[in-house]
């Protein structure tokens, strides 16, 4: 059985409109629709007091760390096996001084 549906001046095929929040990292401008995710990125965020714009970093051309100054051990602890240790840009640092 199919009911017929009258059509009222109120239903109309247009779109409708609606709203939805986002959580953005005040340093870098990623948004995520999880606060939980947005949180969790800020305290690893490389721009929130972190190597980047750090003074302390040697930069290998644009935005690659390649050391800290300070020698602080920025290698990645879980590089697979027979692999040189990648280097990891870290968040939150102690050391951390304006570039």
């Amino acid at each position: 059985m199919t009911e017929d549906r009258v059509l009222s001046a109120a239903d109309t095929r247009e779109p409708e409109a609606f709203t939805v929040t986002r959580y953005r990292c005040p340093y870098c401008r990623r948004s995520w629709l999880s606060k939980k995710r947005a949180i969790s990125h800020i305290a690893k965020c490389w721009w929130n007091r972190g190597c980047k714009t750090c003074r302390h970093a040697d930069l290998m051309g644009g935005d690659y760390v390649d050391g800290c100054g300070l020698g602080e051990d920025l290698a990645d602890p879980d590089a697979p096996f027979g692999e040189p240790p990648r280097i990891l840009p870290r968040g939150m640092c102690p050391l951390w001084e304006p570039s």
